[in-house]
Parts: C-alpha cells; structure tokens; sequence
C-alpha cells in the first residue's frame, strides 16, 4: 500500500496545480471582459454587459459541473471494503499490568473472544463508481448525440443569452471547453488530495483509537483515578470526540464505552456497554467491563453476576487469561464486604492461585496481601492474644508484599494502602496499615 501523504505535501500539490489553472481561468475570464468591451462599441453598453455578465456566470457553472466530475472520479475507495483482518494474538500471561488505585486489578480490555466485525458505509463510493461507468459508457456509444446536443447547446445560450450575433455561439463554446475541464482537474485533484486524506484518516484514527482503547489496562475504577499512558490519553480524547450515532459493531461501542467509563460518565458507559453486548452477547471481556460499570454505581449483585458470566464464558472459550482476570476482579469486590469480606478474598485469590484453567496476574498478589492485612487487622482487635492466628496472617500478607513489591509499580501500590497517610492517600484504603510499624514491611515498603 502507498504511503499516504501529509496534509503540508497535499497542499503544496494543489497549489502547484491551482497555479497554472488559475492562469488559464485568469485568462478566460480576460478574454469575456474583452468580448464585452467589444460590444460596448458594437451594440452598446447593455449587450455588453449581459455578455460579460453571462460570460462569468457560464465560466462558473461549467467549472461546477467539471469539478462535480472530477468529485466522481476522484473518490477513492477505503481500505474498509477488505476483508478482515484476523484478531491479534492473546497477551502472554508476563504482561505487565499497572494503575494507581490501591486496589485496581489488571484488566486487560483487549477482546480475546469473537465479536461482530463492521466497516464503514461505502454507498459514495459505489454511486460515483456506477456514475463514472454510466457516463464514459454513454459518451463512447452516444458521442454523435452528445455533439449534437452540445452544439445546440451553445446555440441557444446565445439565443436567449448572450444574444451577440456574431460571436455568441463562439464564445460559448469556448467557455464551457475551457473551464469544464479546468473544474474537473479542480475536482480531481481537491479530492484525490484532500478528500482521499481525510477518509484515509478517518479510517485509520478511529480503528486505531478503538484498538488502544479496548486494549488498554483498566483498575476497578478507572473513572476515580484512570491510569492511561499519553497515547490513551489521546484516543480516549478522539474517542469521546466521535459522534455515537456514527459507532457500530461490539468494538466500537465497548472502546467508547470504556472512554466515556474513565470520563466518569458512568450512565453513558453502561448504556453503551449493553448496546456492544447486545451486537456479541458472549463477549466476556464487554461483560466484565459493564460489571465494572455496575460496580462503581454500587449495584454489587448485577456487577458480580457478569464478572461471573464473564469469567463462565472466558473458561468456556479456553481463555485462562481472560477468566484470570475475572476471578480477579470478584477477590477485589470481596475486599470491601463487611464483615469478613477478606475471608472471601483469600479463599477465592487461593483457589485463583492454584487453579489450572485459568491465569492470574501479578496483581493477585496485591489482593491476596491485602486481604492478608484485613484478616490480620480483624484478629488484632477480636482476640489480641491469639497468637498464632495472627502471626500466620502477618506471615502470609508479608509473603505477598515480597513478590508483588519486586515491580516497582505495586511497590507503589502497596506503600499506599501501607501507610496513607505519609503517601497521601484515601485514609480508607488502609489495608495493611496494621503493619505500619512492622521492621520486615518496613525493609520492604520504606523507601
């Protein structure tokens, strides 16, 4: 495929054309004012202002009509109109993950299942593909008629024109010759250029956009604190820029969805999530995603029923990855019942842990010493002297803050719900506070 040009190179090829055209249009319009001037003396001043006056206002259609020619000629065809390309291949399970909530679990949004694919509404195109046939058809069969029909042409726009005996007939003839063209050309290249740019663009932006997007690692509450590099940033402000009513397929829905998600327009980003489902019903990562939606709108029970389905259809599709992550958001919602939601938490991260058909990411060792913290907490102020019980809490939560914390991303993670107040974090999100002046977490977290 040729390299497409800048819009600073397009420019300079239409002015490189629109000089010597506007010359030519230049002199054309030179040539009516003297055919005017000429009648002045002739046949005195009204005819020859009517000539000059029809003279300029034929130039002008007949460069309208050119340029809606070479507006026919010129569209070009998208790239849509393909066939599609295959999905991208599953992300490997050492795929690194990042945000900055305390308790944000990797999500990869990048769909791993089957979805509906569209493409763009080319009917343009194939009316200026069925015009340009019919036309260069009809005026190699018809060239006689045609002739005939123009010279009829220009002897009636003398006759109820230019009414210039002499020379009407002539000038009409060579104006339409002249600028038809010349408009043509205009139409061309404007669209061969300009035209073809801005579709090219079009195309390729917003699939582009929707790829970042959907691709992008979201927390569990990306619209409180979304973490996106500046490439998101960007598609995510294209995104949200972009007409709905132009949106179709489950893609395109679900990437403005997510975009309207980390706007924290949550209404809208659950609308248009259940649109997306309603094009691919077993899209998992669209259900986990609207989950999320419910989450943050305190429906808890809808939020769990489609991270469940989610993780249901990610285990039927054979996509440990994707039903990893589900699992993993379900620890994160454990985490926040009361009471004794750790307990939850723990017995599902376990299970995650040491599960076969599905993937886990770093990340559950967050959870899990999260979790760890909140049990350890609990047993601190139920029963201080039970020993044993507490030790083992502190244990297990300090084996999960060494292997989470070797990525310096969830180091920073857990600094925060370690010690919020000296990272100036939410004072709620204080999950292993308990181990705040613990010598072990201390080697770990402080510094």
């Amino acid at each position: 495929m040729a390299e497409q040009n800048s819009p600073n190179q397009n420019l300079r090829i239409f002015l490189a054309w629109i000089s010597w055209i506007s010359e030519i249009a230049i002199g054309g319009l030179l040539a009516c004012s003297i055919a005017a001037v000429s009648q002045l003396g002739w046949q005195g001043w009204q005819t020859g202002f009517r000539v000059f006056g029809l003279g300029v206002l034929l130039s002008l259609a007949a460069a309208a009509s050119g340029a809606l020619l070479g507006f026919l000629f010129g569209i070009p065809r998208t790239l849509a109109s393909g066939p599609p390309s295959a999905p991208p291949p599953a992300p490997s399970s050492g795929e690194k993950e990042n945000s900055s909530d305390a308790h944000t679990t990797a999500a990869n949004a990048q769909s791993t299942s089957p979805t509906n694919q569209s493409r763009t509404n080319t009917n343009l195109e194939q009316i200026s593909d069925w015009l340009t046939k019919i036309i260069v058809g009809i005026t190699l069969v018809e060239f006689n008629t045609i002739r005939g029909s123009f010279v009829n042409l220009v002897h009636f726009l003398n006759e109820k024109g230019f009414g210039w005996a002499n020379g009407g007939q002539l000038l009409g003839f060579a104006i339409i010759i002249l600028f038809a063209p010349l408009g043509f050309m205009c139409g061309y290249v404007v669209t061969r250029t300009f035209l073809t740019g801005l579709f090219v663009a079009a195309e390729k932006d917003l699939s582009a956009d929707v790829k970042v997007i959907n691709a992008a690692v979201l927390g569990p509450q990306p619209s409180k604190s979304p973490v996106l590099t500046p490439g998101q940033k960007q598609s995510l402000s294209a995104l949200l820029g972009t007409d709905p009513k132009a949106l179709s397929g489950a893609d395109e829905l679900a990437a403005f969805a997510t975009a309207k998600f980390c706007a924290g327009d949550l209404n809208t980003a659950k609308s248009y999530y259940e649109q997306a489902l309603m094009v691919d019903p077993q899209n998992y990562d669209i259900q986990r995603r609207l989950g999320m939606v419910h989450w943050e709108l305190g429906e808890v029970s809808q939020a769990r029923d489609l991270v469940n389905r989610s993780r249901s259809n990610a285990l039927a599709a054979r996509d440990p990855a994707a039903a990893g992550k589900a699992s993993e958001y379900l620890v994160f919602t454990y985490l926040y019942d009361q009471p004794n939601g750790f307990e939850k938490a723990i017995d599902g991260g376990t299970a995650l842990a040491t599960s076969s058909t599905e993937k886990p990411t770093p990340w559950l060792n967050v959870l899990l010493a999260a979790a760890y913290g909140q049990q350890h907490a609990d047993l601190q102020k139920g029963d201080p002297l039970n020993s044993d019980l507490i030790k083992k809490a502190r244990d297990n939560a300090l084996s999960q803050v060494r292997i989470a914390a070797k990525n310096p991303e969830f180091k920073r993670m857990l600094q925060q719900i370690w010690n919020p107040a000296l990272y100036h974090t939410d004072p709620t999100e204080n999950d292993l506070e308990s181990f705040k002046d613990d010598p072990d977490f201390k080697a770990l977290l402080g510094n």
